[in-house]
């Protein structure tokens, strides 16, 4: 079980460099079984401001 302690979590803006982070997650057929199946690469990089 994941817990929060002080200084563990940060929540910060999605920036250019989360770019491998979202083709991993978003691009994975298991993770996105249920959200409509894995998003193309193209897809993923609209969605990560640069």
């Amino acid at each position: 079980m994941l817990t929060a302690r002080d200084g563990d979590v940060r929540i910060r803006p999605v920036g250019p460099e989360d770019v491998d982070l979202y083709r991993a997650l978003r691009g994975d057929a298991g993770t996105m079984r249920d959200l409509g199946g894995p998003l193309p690469d193209g897809r993923i990089r609209a969605q990560v401001p640069q």
